[in-house]
């Protein structure tokens, strides 16, 4: 699982030429450029604003904080994932596990040399691949890797759920207005409504995976962890950008007017 969450990299993907629109701006993180929606350099602002704030939010997810912005690290970040994908293609189910083992603790060690320290998600990731991934060897036994998404996406889930009585601030919240790199105009009640959503979508995933993995054929399970559980994140966060982009352009608007 890559809840799968800076992975992309937004920033660099504009790097080299002048940033002229206005959603690009803010999602590469570069201030103090006010531009309007509708000023002459601003070329289809409106159009790309939410699909580069959703990637940006499924990439915070994924990455939980990732504070470099490389082709290298997206690539780092993706690999397990590519790996396994790969792997099962070629060689099937227990290769492709094998594999998956070595590729997660390259991820960890690459992102240890080359930040000088280790991230929580690589730590947690190889703690359950290791576990699962040897039973699964060891045994003979595909149904212990299957439970791989499962935990990470129940995990996520609990974290969400904790984040409500434990941190100052619900995590959605501290996820979403990263992306929008200002405060939202959203009410703390609403903030633990969508965060509440957020433990709930995570925690169904959980349930989907491991009903895919035991009630369909392996291929189809595979496909679902790689493609599926990706794609439902990102129709799960569609609505919400472009829900807290009407409103930051609401209170724009009303900044600008005052």
């Amino acid at each position: 699982m890559m809840i799968p969450i800076r992975l992309p990299n937004i920033a660099d993907a504009l790097q080299g030429r002048l940033v002229t629109d206005m959603a690009a701006e803010r999602v590469a993180g570069i201030g103090g450029i006010h531009d309007h929606a509708s000023a002459a350099q601003n070329l289809d602002g409106l159009a790309h604003e939410a699909p580069l704030r959703g990637y940006r939010m499924q990439l915070q997810v994924d990455t939980h904080f990732v504070g470099y912005d490389t082709r290298m690290n997206q690539l780092l970040e993706w690999l397990p994932l590519i790996v396994f994908f790969v792997g099962f293609k070629l060689l099937g189910i227990y290769w492709a596990t094998a594999a998956l083992m070595i590729a997660c603790v390259l991820q960890l060690t690459v992102h240890r040399l080359r930040t000088g320290e280790f991230k929580t998600m690589h730590i947690i990731t190889v703690a359950v691949v290791m576990v699962l991934g040897s039973a699964t060897l060891l045994l003979h036994d595909r149904r212990f890797i299957q439970w791989k998404p499962t935990v990470l996406l129940a995990l996520a889930a609990a974290t969400f759920l904790g984040s409500m009585v434990l941190g100052k601030q619900p995590l959605a919240r501290r996820l979403l207005e990263a992306v929008f790199n200002e405060p939202l105009p959203v009410s703390p009640r609403t903030w633990l409504l969508i965060n509440s959503l957020w433990a709930g979508w995570l925690a169904l995933l959980a349930a989907a995976n491991i009903y895919v993995a035991w009630h369909f054929d392996e291929s189809i399970w595979v496909n679902f962890k790689v493609f599926g559980i990706t794609a439902a994140m990102l129709i799960f966060m569609m609505p919400q950008i472009l829900w807290l982009s009407g409103k930051t352009k609401t209170a724009q608007s009303e900044r600008g007017g005052a």
